[in-house]
């Protein structure tokens, strides 16, 4: 169960722009990742391997920060405006 720190931690990679990092440090090796009506990105590599190419096709990208989060054992839910 993830603690208000840990999640903080999180969210401050995040909101400093270090989403490669967040991804390596706090996802599981297992973890997966969707975008609506495409199929599911598996594993931590294939998600730091599509995040540093979406990254690299962009000029910038900012994260505002996080006003709402929510923990409840181990459910998370992180309201991110990017």
């Amino acid at each position: 169960m993830p603690d208000t720190a840990r999640v903080r931690a999180f969210i401050a990679l995040v909101e400093s722009g270090r989403y490669v990092q967040a991804i390596e440090d706090f996802y599981h090796p297992d973890a997966s990742m969707q975008e609506n009506t495409v199929a599911p990105r598996v594993g931590r590599e294939a998600l730091v391997s599509h995040e540093k190419k979406v990254l690299a096709g962009l000029k910038a990208m900012k994260t505002r920060r996080v006003d709402t989060v929510l923990i409840d054992g181990d459910n998370v839910v992180i309201n991110w405006m990017f």
